[in-house]
């Protein structure tokens, strides 16, 4: 079963395995599906392993995926 601790820990994999290529700038958009903490979390992973990254979400309500996110 897909918990929250996993999806949190997939969203902190995935943010780590884009921006190792290089970005300054981290987008979410969590889905309807997405834990609530996730976005906080995730930010505060981000701005930890990443401090020159700049971190925006915005409300996706994505039904179809958990999470998006994108690197530019």
């Amino acid at each position: 079963p897909v918990t929250a601790d996993l999806v949190l820990e997939a969203a902190h994999k995935l943010a780590d395995r884009m921006l190792s290529g290089g970005g300054e700038l981290l987008t979410v958009l969590p889905g309807t599906d997405a834990p609530e903490a996730l976005p906080d979390d995730l930010e505060r992973h981000v701005h930890a392993a990443h401090r020159e990254v700049e971190f925006t979400c915005y409300a996706g309500g994505q039904a179809e995926a958990i999470l998006l996110l994108g690197v530019e």
